[in-house]
């Protein structure tokens, strides 16, 4: 367990890192994804140890990285808050927007551990980055779907 905290704090470092140099909250996002993708691809032993732990301590309420994840997650949520009080990034409950958005990096991970990917985290950032910032529907489509009851 003590080796999945020094992987998660690890992790920390490197996103806190990655995003402290941008001045604008939307780098700051990108930077972190582009942060934590290349993390686990520079370390996939970390992917693994997370996946022990579930193995091996099932009956703990909170695995180590969730526990992390929580404990570090205030900041992303205010940065959020502050965007969408901004009018930058839609209004919807921005626990949804964190849900999502975590969810989607942590499945990213662990598929790309499982089927032996490397090297391909900028790729993915980006695609993730396009989905996240600029959805998949066309203008028309997203105005056609507002005006339905």
């Amino acid at each position: 367990m003590a080796a999945a905290d020094r992987g998660m704090r690890l992790l920390h470092e490197s996103v806190e890192e990655a995003s402290a140099g941008a001045q604008d909250p939307l780098e700051q996002v990108q930077n972190a994804i582009r942060a934590y993708l290349s993390f686990f691809d520079s370390h996939p032993e970390y992917a693994e140890l997370l996946i022990q732990e579930r193995a091996a301590f099932r009956d703990r309420k909170v695995p180590t990285y969730f526990a992390h994840r929580e404990a570090r997650i205030g900041k992303w949520r205010r940065l959020m808050q502050g965007l969408i009080a901004a009018g930058r990034v839609r209004a919807m409950p921005v626990e949804r927007i964190m849900g999502v958005a975590s969810d989607l990096l942590y499945g990213t991970m662990l598929a790309n551990h499982f089927a032996g990917r490397h090297g391909f985290f900028e790729e993915q950032a980006e695609g993730i980055l396009d989905v996240m910032f600029h959805g998949i529907l066309a203008g028309r489509e997203r105005a056609r779907r507002r005006r339905r009851p």
